[in-house]
């Protein structure tokens, strides 16, 4: 492995060398070109020659300077915004260049080895106040087979693998990440080291090296404190490729053995739209049913970075796991170790005895995997529960009168914290949050859980997987956070709107603030049409700015313009699109149970037009309610290959232009 990472390196170095070059105190303005610094020497030039004779014919050569230099640099800024909008492959690239474009603050001037110092002692106080671990567990996987061994890849799996990848480039890779991917002579060597690894059950030691980013949990804390950061781990491209190789393989193998079901971080199909779905879902079914519910929104203090590697192993090998694959897994979390990088230093490399890293493909999985037999201590107090990765809502309904409430939380949340302790894991107390949804609007609880020396008492509003939920389920917080949002991306948009053309403004709008408010927006489904409006209002002042247009403009022939359907008809198409999903067997096994084909008891003409069976709770404005549609006329007008195609990229168009023809016509 160090020969191959070698050889392309002085291969690299031979054909591009390394330059080097001084660094300027103060950054210079991108746009400006040879031509405009010596136009703006002859401006300055001339304005001084203005200030020291006051003629006024100076004065008109010093304005007629100063009005050619400003149309030239707003051409410059113009094309220079243009080509670096357009050359925006992907959402990810859009969004770090638009930061970089409105001149960002600075970083705080925190040294590289006060990140490494504290990432290590932060994981290392939360470990040392555990015991030996206890491999231990209850948990055993029903109907697990053995997965002794990976199957070997030819050169076309690799190359696959490669090209279905996001080309991203860490500063431990030997040549960057573009030129593996396109380079064909590469791929025998690949393919070789990874049958090796896959074969042998060792994972290169070159691989274990991780240079660790600083990453700001959200834009809204200090930037100055430490422990504000999370670790996020850039890895080399060849790794990751191994990892995807291992990842693709070990999934197959947990769903032939039905992995947890409630466990929607990093799988296909899966997101935190569904999950909130499914939860959101069942606290609205309770409400109907006058019941009131609890959600509890635990919260893990460094999660990913204090797995017990023991405790791991023993769990994947209790799921199934034996011989050179447990033993490849071994070799994946042993001697590993990282340096962090902070504003182009690196810091001395730090050892890691815990955790898996963040940012790795297999991480994620392995998180999963660890945090399995948490939902059997859940479970046996009679809570449900969802887990998005380190996120877990647990969510219980009660009758209003029942007194054995509190008790049962209580008993609950200490079983979940011994949990915990037994694997490694830290339970923060003082950010886990209680929502208490009342049977009725008028009806409240009022009541706290003690657990240990901390008190959890409810709150009006938890934020949930990015999305604020209320006591209430209205939703009007949440509509209220994205709408400032949003405001504030449409305020940093018009900043810079006079050098942006249509086409670059119109993907600003849509990976800013359309993201925005699509984000989860089948929640807002059967929410009253004044509660939606202010979502409607930043779409119509977002429509405006890509055009160009003033506050006074119809929106209706711009929005025809654009293809966008408006806010209410963007939710009914979200619904619309995961009954299909249901129905089709794409979504989640937790939604599917959402929705129940009709079928009646005769033949009738009914029985082709795909209708869904209405639920029986009268009043509620619930997901199951607006997923239970009959397909209404211009469904039947449809030709019936349409109707019947697997395609969900044909479904999509059609159903989007006869919705938005629907719209406008009503």
């Amino acid at each position: 492995m160090e020969t191959f990472c070698s050889t392309l390196t002085s291969c690299l170095g031979n054909f591009c060398p390394l330059s080097s070059r001084p660094a300027r105190t103060t950054p210079s303005a991108p746009w400006l070109s040879d031509v405009l610094r010596e136009h703006r020497s002859k401006l300055r030039a001339a304005e001084r020659k203005w200030h020291k004779s006051r003629n006024s014919t100076d004065l008109s050569v010093y304005q007629s300077l100063l009005s050619s230099f400003s149309a030239n640099v707003f051409t410059a800024k113009t094309s220079y915004y243009h080509n670096k909008i357009n050359n925006c492959c992907d959402a990810r690239t859009l969004f770090k260049t638009f930061s970089s474009l409105l001149n960002p603050p600075p970083p705080p001037s925190t040294l590289t080895a006060d990140f490494a110092v504290f990432f290590t002692n932060k994981t290392r106080t939360i470990s040392d106040q555990f015991s030996t671990p206890q491999t231990e567990d209850n948990f055993t996987m029903t109907n697990a087979h053995s997965l002794s061994s990976f199957s070997p890849l030819s050169e076309t799996d690799v190359s696959k693998l490669i090209l279905s990848s996001h080309p991203t480039t860490c500063p431990l890779d030997p040549i960057p990440t573009h030129l593996q991917a396109i380079s064909s002579s590469v791929i025998p060597s690949l393919t070789h080291i990874i049958n090796s690894s896959l074969h042998s059950g060792t994972f290169p030691s070159a691989f274990k090296q991780a240079r660790v980013s600083p990453l700001l949990k959200r834009p809204s804390l200090n930037p100055a404190l430490l422990e504000n950061y999370r670790p996020v781990s850039l890895l080399p491209f060849i790794a990751k490729t191994l990892e995807r190789a291992v990842f693709n393989q070990l999934s197959m193998f947990l769903e032939q053995n039905n992995l947890d079901s409630n466990q929607s971080g990093f799988k296909s199909g899966h997101s935190t739209e569904t999950a909130l779905l499914s939860v959101t879902e069942a606290l609205r079914l309770a409400r109907a049913a006058s019941k009131s519910s609890v959600l509890i929104l635990l919260d893990l203090s460094a999660a990913f970075d204090t797995v017990n590697h023991q405790i791991l192993l023993s769990t994947l090998r209790k799921m199934g796991l034996s011989g050179t694959a447990l033993q490849w897994f071994k070799s994946y979390l042993s001697d590993r170790s990282f340096m962090a990088s902070w504003r182009g230093e690196v810091s001395k490399s730090q050892q890691l005895a815990t955790g898996v890293p963040q940012g790795s493909v297999l991480g994620s999985l392995l998180f999963s995997i660890y945090m399995t037999s948490l939902g059997s201590v859940i479970q046996k107090h009679g809570f449900s529960y969802h887990c998005y990765a380190d996120d877990t809502q647990l969510y219980f309904s009660f009758r209003p009168d029942d007194p054995t409430v509190v008790a049962c939380i209580s008993a609950c949340l200490s079983d979940i914290s011994s949990w915990m302790n037994d694997h490694h894991l830290q339970l923060n107390l003082t950010k886990t949050e209680l929502l208490v949804v009342p049977a009725n609007p008028s009806f409240h609880h009022n009541f706290s859980i003690q657990l240990g020396s901390s008190t959890i008492t409810p709150s009006r509003t938890a934020r949930n997987l990015g999305v604020v939920m209320d006591h209430q389920l209205s939703f009007t917080d949440h509509i209220a956070t994205t709408t400032r949002s949003c405001r504030f991306a449409l305020y940093n948009i018009r900043k810079i709107r006079p050098f942006l053309s249509e086409q670059a403004t119109q993907l600003l709008v849509q990976a800013l603030v359309l993201s925005r408010l699509d984000y989860c927006n089948a929640l807002l489904a059967g929410l009253p049409a004044c509660t939606i409006r202010p979502l409607q209002l930043i779409q119509n002042a977002a429509v405006r700015v890509v055009f160009n247009e003033p506050k006074t403009a119809h929106v209706t022939p711009l929005l025809i313009r654009l293809y966008w359907l408006p806010v209410a008809a963007r939710i009914k198409f979200k619904v619309l699109m995961l009954a299909y999903k249901m129905t089709t067997g794409t979504a989640p096994r937790y939604l599917s149970s959402l929705v129940q084909s009709y079928a009646p008891s005769r033949s009738l003409r009914s029985a082709s037009e795909r209708r869904l069976v209405v639920p029986s709770q009268r009043g509620s404005k619930s997901l199951s309610r607006t997923f239970s549609w009959t397909a209404p006329n211009w469904w039947n007008d449809l030709p019936i290959s349409i109707r019947t195609a697997e395609s969900l990229l044909i479904f999509k168009k059609h159903l989007k232009t006869h919705l938005f023809r629907l719209h406008l016509t009503n």
